[in-house]
């Protein structure tokens, strides 16, 4: 049975699409449409349908790609994201006007973090942090989480990422995945930019899952970098 692989890009202004064979990598078929940016999903499922995909067909694999990322960030269209600062001096923070630094306004400050060493100054305020998510999580599109020297020792934000996990179904990302440096709030604002994009490509990698599923189609899915 001949193979087949989808590809599909979304950028800002198009949605283009292909249907290659897997072992020649003819170009069976082709299709544009104009990206809805409202649902994302309407534009995938218009490119999807203008390809010639016969009922026979085996896809093998969905390659997808996009510039929406980019785009988010030249537009300055992030999605709302909610900062959890752990062990941050908030007053120190605030009179040195270092919150300038962060682009969201969104921002939780808990007891916790380690120093240089990565000892722990205080325990973790997990009771707040929990608190903090049910209240807000309808607030935001994702959350980012930031721990002083986490860099040094992790525990603490994985311990967020654990309670975030529990009480919403929001993307989160840790800082210390994203960076080593010691500067804790390019660390922190790091973290926030990187998850106002996670929230724009999470749906639109669930508009490519739906889309797929409205068609019958079951193959694994690719994000090309």
């Amino acid at each position: 049975m001949d193979q087949y692989i989808i590809g599909i890009n979304t950028g800002g202004t198009y949605t283009d699409g292909v249907l290659l064979d897997y072992t020649t990598r003819r170009l069976i078929s082709s299709a544009k449409s104009l990206t809805t940016r409202h649902d994302l999903k309407i534009g995938v499922n218009k490119v999807l349908n203008k390809l010639d995909i016969q009922p026979d067909y085996r896809i093998k694999l969905v390659g997808i790609s996009s510039t929406l990322a980019t785009n988010t960030v030249a537009e300055e269209k992030g999605r709302k994201v909610g900062l959890l600062l752990i062990g941050y001096d908030q007053e120190l923070i605030e009179k040195y006007g270092l919150g300038e630094n962060l682009p969201t306004d969104i921002i939780g400050y808990f007891k916790g973090g380690h120093n240089a060493q990565g000892v722990e100054m205080s325990p973790m305020d997990k009771e707040g942090l929990a608190e903090w998510v049910k209240n807000h999580q309808h607030e935001v599109d994702a959350v980012a989480v930031s721990s002083y020297f986490s860099p040094m020792n992790t525990d603490h934000e994985d311990a967020a990422f654990d309670i975030i996990q529990k009480h919403s179904d929001l993307p989160v990302v840790l800082a210390h995945q994203l960076s080593t440096k010691l500067d804790s709030i390019k660390r922190a604002a790091t973290a926030t930019i990187n998850a106002s994009l996670v929230a724009v490509m999470h749906d639109f990698i669930n508009s490519v899952h739906q889309s797929l599923k409205d068609l019958e189609i079951k193959a694994p899915l690719m994000i090309v970098r």
